[in-house]
């Protein structure tokens, strides 16, 4: 995840270590940490990167991405199912063209075919056809 350097980012940074810490001190003997200290670790790792953030406030970078995902936090809008697929039609995409095709067999049968528009499209069944299949592969 890529890292950014606002003072909004960095300023979630230094609160989550600022409770991380007063946690640890505060936490007697090993404990689970509570689902507000990793939301907020993971809000942070959101802007400022995995890495660093569980660098920062000494976490498992593995788990910290869990949480990360599990937020679905520092995803576009693609990402998260906010934009529908959209399909768009060949010949918006690829403009008619042309071409010239030369195709010999084994038996020395040759054809040469020049091919404009939307018979570019068909030149698989074309070329099928000459070498004595019924469909284009």
């Amino acid at each position: 995840m890529r890292a950014r350097t606002s003072g909004e980012a960095g300023g979630r940074l230094r609160e989550a270590k600022r409770q991380m810490d007063r946690w640890r001190r505060e936490c007697r003997g090993p404990g689970r940490i509570p689902v507000e200290l990793w939301q907020l670790a993971a809000e942070a790792a959101a802007e400022q990167g995995i890495e660093e953030t569980a660098d920062r406030l000494r976490l498992n970078a593995q788990r910290l991405e869990q949480w990360v995902d599990q937020l679905e936090l520092g995803r576009s809008e693609a990402e998260t199912g906010g934009t529908e697929f959209v399909e768009l039609p060949a010949l918006a995409l690829n403009p008619p063209g042309e071409c010239q095709v030369e195709m010999a067999d084994c038996s020395g049968r040759k054809l040469r075919i020049w091919l404009t528009g939307s018979a570019v499209a068909q030149l698989a069944s074309v070329a099928a056809m000459f070498c004595g299949k019924d469909s284009a592969p």
